[in-house]
């Protein structure tokens, strides 16, 4: 369909468009020098895990399970990157978080690149059978690089049903997992997670880095099935890196989402509710400047409670600068 209908008449597209025009021309102070936050937390995709996963033809596993935990973050209002193993900074970073989800495949290339990231002074979340192969498909386990890292190496990996769950840390979380279940060998890391007296999970903590390692596939169940666990567990996990943010949301929402920008002196934040249904949100902020209105697609829109939640409509995006 084009930006008119068969009576010549504009679009409801060719409304929003020109509505979005107007605004980027009005507030053209404020885009002229605005960029994107920067988040502290990356998730990261491998493109030989990409192409491992196609040679065997499972689809794109490694993709969804990164986009699994990108939306556990959003949910949230936490900002996070999603980068190519390839163009992350692994040297230059400090005061970092990674998130390697179902990355089957590390390339030999990278294990001294993620060594150097942990001796920096960085976090590394692992979920899912990540590492298992290298690049010319040889199982990493039996020799595990990564083992001084880690504090642990793979006992085994099981098939399970397609949906199951696990206890998480301090049975504080209990996780959807799609077909794998990783049970960890333990050499001097601190268990997290255990499942009938068999160890799922750890956490290696050094005074230079962090690893948490949950060998099952938290982060594909909870692309597929249900991602409150592993949203709540993230965002535990990553306070101290979200906590920067100039504004999160209080608590978890359903496909609500947030982008922020900011031009040195002022915030913008998008809102986007995914939804066919109403919804609200209630942001936390470290930030005293008072919301302006600057695009809606809700006809009905006059202003917003920014101490209360915020209604939004069905499908409804809302911009707001902050000043």
């Amino acid at each position: 369909m084009g930006p008119l209908d068969f009576q010549n008449k504009p679009t409801e597209r060719l409304n929003t468009a020109k509505s979005i025009a107007d605004c980027l021309k009005r507030e053209s102070a404020f885009f002229s020098n605005a960029k994107p936050v920067e988040s502290n937390i990356s998730i990261l995709l491998s493109p030989e895990t990409s192409l491992t996963y196609d040679r065997k033809e499972k689809g794109s596993l490694h993709t969804m399970a990164a986009l699994g935990c990108y939306q556990a973050l959003s949910e949230r209002g936490i900002a996070s990157n999603i980068v190519l193993t390839n163009d992350f900074k692994w040297a230059n970073s400090k005061g970092k978080a990674v998130i390697l989800a179902n990355m089957l495949t590390i390339p030999d290339v990278l294990i001294d690149s993620i060594q150097v990231f942990l001796n920096n002074g960085n976090k590394m979340i692992v979920l899912g059978p990540t590492g298992f192969y290298n690049e010319f498909e040889d199982c990493r386990f039996l020799n595990f690089p990564l083992k001084g890292e880690f504090g642990a190496g793979m006992q085994e990996f099981r098939t399970a049903a397609d949906h199951f769950q696990i206890e998480g840390p301090g049975n504080k979380y209990k996780f959807g997992v799609n077909k794998i279940f990783g049970v960890i060998k333990n050499y001097s890391a601190t268990p997290v997670c255990y499942e009938n007296g068999e160890i799922t999970g750890i956490r290696n903590s050094t005074p230079n880095s962090e690893v948490v390692w949950i060998p099952s596939s938290i982060d594909l169940g909870a692309w597929l099935y249900d991602n409150a666990s592993l949203s709540l567990f993230l965002s535990d996990e990553l306070v101290s890196y979200s906590s920067p943010q100039p504004f999160r949301f209080t608590g978890k929402t359903k496909n609500v989402m947030m982008q922020t920008m900011s031009d040195s002196h002022s915030f913008l934040t998008v809102l986007t509710n995914g939804n066919n249904a109403e919804n609200s949100v209630q942001l936390l902020s470290n930030s005293r400047r008072k919301p302006r209105i600057v695009f809606t697609t809700s006809s009905g829109r006059k202003e917003i409670d920014q101490e209360g939640e915020i209604q939004l409509e069905p499908q409804e995006c809302l911009v707001l600068i902050w000043e």
